[in-house]
Parts: structure tokens; C-alpha cells; sequence
């Protein structure tokens, strides 16, 4: 191909939301073209004006914010082959072998905003925040800190509803049913428990209902499956424990699953009345401790993350293991995409790389070691991951850098870096999405609210 910048090749530009179709002809651009450049043909198709006076076409790899120029035209992304064109339209050739003659069909779509901080500031609290779980039922957010307690708070003006003393230690993980008002905590004291939460108007409360056994060391992760009918939870040890907290819950559990007794807190001189529940099933299925925890979308199979350097498929009926991909480095946490039936999940690592893993089980485990590794970003320890619960190619993750960013898992790089807890060496420690927000939480005892 000849490199003069006078060369043209011809594309396809498709766009992957109806409002912005463009006619679908070929048309001929420059070859060194680049995503502004692409950004500004697709504009004037659709009729946008430019104002800003720039004619760039610089390369653009990672917003960082710095781009203060004022245009009403559309900035957009785009994608070859469902991944994002990060280089010239020459150079995705070349290195793709593909002829110059041939027609290249790119997707576009609009370039996702960087998320901006909300101003409602909430009070610090008195400890690290080392988890954080956002619950569609309640539109509530809720908190784990390194103090024992939950607290809940309204998303919109990030207040404080209600707060409950649980643990005699630390939390380290809690998380929301996504279709019932429960909440589960894990701590440090190795208790496991289960909440319900009442959103009375005046005064919501959250109460303690089962202290949920099997916990063998300091409770690490756990995750409801989408149905709410199953929890499982990992602890430090390896173990795994899955509960049928539907059944009790329910009032279908017999008396020989579940005895009442009086739990105490090191908190406050008081007694709760909880029960406890034995779990369905009990294995030890690491080595070392159980970094995430994740059901698939049919609540067949569980996935899970490991220091041991492991991530596993166990089938949950017969706790037979279907899947065993092995690392290189420590996986310190686990998500996966709610909005999407595809076994995809993704893992961050104590070496700050994040890595994307085809979980499709009879995948050959050999070959499939990972499927991918975003570049590395963060310069600490991954901290935290979630998905877009509305879009599964979103993902978020925290780090002990202090910093949250963002990613589209079709692209190598992350969309936007957020300063979240960098201030005073401080670390994010926890991330998770809200409606049209992001949530982070760290050492500095914050819990702060993005808008996207």
C-alpha cells in the first residue's frame, strides 16, 4: 500500500445505533485516517456542524481528560471486527494483512463520556470501605467498612438511611439480591450473614436474619444467583459454601436445617435474634482463599477466583468441576456480565493487570488459558471489578493506586482514568454501578458517585 497520505482506501461506516445511520455506501478516505478524522466524516454525514476550528486527527489512545476543545459535533468511537480502532486505517491493514483493494466495514458509535464526580459529599467514615453493592430492588447503595458495619445510603443525594453494627471485625464483602430486599456480609470474624432491609419512608432499617455456617476462615467473597434462590461465599482458606436461602427465607426450611439462637456484636451490648442455616454444599475447591465469586446466567454453574492462581467452573448439583484454568499471578477479584448470556468473565491480578477468560465450558482449558489481556493501566494491586449491569462490554475496576477507570472490553485500553483515592497514597478498595452512575470506596473511609 502506498504510505503517501494522498492514498485512499475505501470503507463501510455502520453504526450500531439506529439513530445515528448514515447511507450505507462505500466512500473513499485517506488512509492515514484516524478515529477523529473518521469521527468528523460521520458527522458530516449526518449534518453536524464543526466549530472547534481543529482539523486533528492525533492519535487519541487514552482520554485523559485534557481535551478542552468546544465542538457540537458527535464525538465517536469505532470498532473493526468488534474490536476499537486504535490506530490508522493503513495501519489496521498492514497489520492484518488485509489488501487495500477490499472494502473495510467499520462500526461506529458514540464515544462514552468520562464520568464526572457527583458534588453531594457524605461524611468519612471511621475506617477503610472494602466493598460496596448496589441494589435495584431498593435503589440503595450499601457499604462494608473495616468498623463492622453496613450502612445504606440514597444514590441520589448519597445520605446515609440507616446503619447496622454486624460483625466484631472487619467487613470484607457484601452483596445485594438482584430481586428481593437481601443483603448478604461477610467479615473477617468469619461470620456470613444474611440482612433484610425495610424501606420505610421514615425510618428504613436493615435487620439481621440468618447467620448462614459453614465458614471455615475470614469470609472473603460472595454473590447471590440471579434468581436470589442461591448464595454462595468463598472464604480465605478455599473453601466454598452454597446456601438455599430462597427455601428459608420462605418459611420452607425444616427444623433440622435451622435453629434460633442469640447473636452478639462486639459493637453494641445487645443480643439479635438470627438463625442459623447449614449450606446445601460445602468443598474446599482452592487451595488458597476465595478471591470471586459469580453464578452463571442458569444458576447451574459457579465460577470462582482464587489466590491460588485458579479460575474454576464447579457444576453446582454434583459439585463436579467442569472447567480449571490456571494463571500466572494471583487473581484478586471476579465479575461477569449480567446483561449477557456469554461466559465471559473477567479477573484482576496483585501484578495490575486485568484479564478476560472464555468460560465457554468443553473450551479446550489448554488452549484457553485467557482469552485476553486488556494493556496494563493501574500502577498497584486490582482491587475490584464490575460490569455495566446494562451493558456487557462495560467494565469498571478499582486499584491500590487510588484510581478507578474504566473499560470497554472490546478495546486494550481503558476509556477514562477517575482520580477516586489516589489523595495521600490513599487506595480504591471497592467499585460497583448504579442507575447512570458509578460508586467507588477506599481507604480514606469515602464513598463517592460518578454520573455516566
Amino acid at each position: 500500500m502506498d504510505s503517501d497520505e494522498s492514498s485512499k482506501v475505501r470503507v463501510k461506516l455502520v453504526s450500531l445505533l439506529p439513530e445515528y445511520n448514515i447511507p450505507s455506501d462505500d466512500i473513499a478516505v485517506p488512509s492515514s485516517i484516524r478515529r477523529p478524522g473518521l469521527s468528523k466524516v460521520v458527522n458530516y454525514l449526518l449534518g453536524n456542524a464543526d466549530d472547534s476550528g481543529s482539523d486533528s486527527d492525533s492519535n487519541d489512545d487514552e482520554d485523559d481528560g485534557r481535551n478542552n476543545n468546544k465542538s457540537s459535533l458527535i464525538e465517536f468511537d469505532f470498532l473493526v471486527d468488534n474490536k476499537f480502532l486504535r490506530q490508522s486505517v493503513e495501519g489496521y491493514l498492514r497489520s492484518n494483512n488485509i489488501s487495500s483493494e477490499d472494502v473495510l466495514r467499520i462500526d461506529f458509535l458514540p464515544k462514552a463520556k468520562k464520568p464526572e464526580e457527583d458534588k453531594n459529599e457524605n461524611e468519612a467514615l471511621p475506617d477503610w470501605v472494602s466493598s460496596l453493592s448496589y441494589s435495584n430492588i431498593s435503589s440503595t447503595v450499601a457499604s462494608g467498612c473495616y468498623d463492622g458495619t453496613i450502612r445504606i445510603y440514597d444514590p441520589v443525594n448519597m445520605s446515609t438511611l440507616t446503619a447496622l453494627p454486624c460483625h466484631s471485625s472487619s467487613i470484607r464483602c457484601v452483596a445485594s439480591s438482584s430481586s428481593s430486599p437481601l443483603l448478604a456480609s461477610g467479615g473477617h470474624d468469619q461470620q456470613l450473614l444474611l440482612h433484610s432491609y425495610f424501606a420505610n419512608q421514615k425510618s428504613p432499617s436493615l435487620s439481621t436474619t440468618l447467620s448462614l455456617q459453614g465458614m471455615t476462615n475470614s469470609v472473603e467473597s460472595i454473590a447471590f444467583a440471579d434468581d436470589s434462590s442461591l448464595l454462595a461465599a468463598g472464604d480465605f482458606s478455599g473453601m466454598l459454601c452454597i446456601y438455599d436461602v430462597n427455601a428459608e427465607t420462605s418459611d420452607q426450611t425444616s427444623e433440622t436445617t435451622t435453629s434460633s439462637k442469640k447473636r452478639k456484636t462486639d459493637k453494641k451490648n445487645s443480643s439479635v435474634s438470627t438463625k442459623d442455616l447449614s449450606p446445601l454444599h460445602s468443598n474446599k475447591l482452592h487451595v488458597s482463599a476465595v478471591s470471586g465469586i459469580v453464578f452463571s446466567a442458569d444458576s447451574k454453574t459457579l465460577y470462582s477466583s482464587s489466590h491460588d492462581f485458579s479460575v474454576r467452573a464447579t457444576d453446582i448439583a454434583t459439585q463436579n468441576p467442569l472447567l480449571t484454568l490456571n494463571g500466572n499471578k494471583v487473581a484478586t477479584c471476579l465479575a461477569k456480565p449480567t446483561a449477557s448470556s456469554k461466559e465471559v468473565l473477567a479477573t484482576g491480578h496483585a501484578d495490575s493487570r486485568i484479564k478476560l477468560w472464555d468460560m465457554r465450558v468443553g473450551v479446550d482449558a489448554a488452549a484457553a488459558t485467557y482469552n485476553s489481556t486488556l494493556r496494563p493501566s493501574h500502577k498497584g494491586y486490582i482491587s475490584g471489578l464490575a460490569f455495566d449491569p446494562t451493558d456487557p462490554f462495560k467494565l469498571s475496576s478499582s486499584s491500590y493506586d487510588g484510581l478507578v477507570k474504566t473499560w470497554d472490553i472490546r478495546c486494550e485500553l481503558p476509556m477514562h482514568t477517575i482520580k477516586a483515592h489516589n489523595k495521600d497514597d490513599g487506595k480504591a478498595l471497592a467499585v460497583c454501578y448504579g442507575e447512570n452512575s458509578i460508586f467507588s470506596a477506599g481507604t480514606d473511609g469515602n464513598v463517592k458517585k460518578w454520573a455516566i
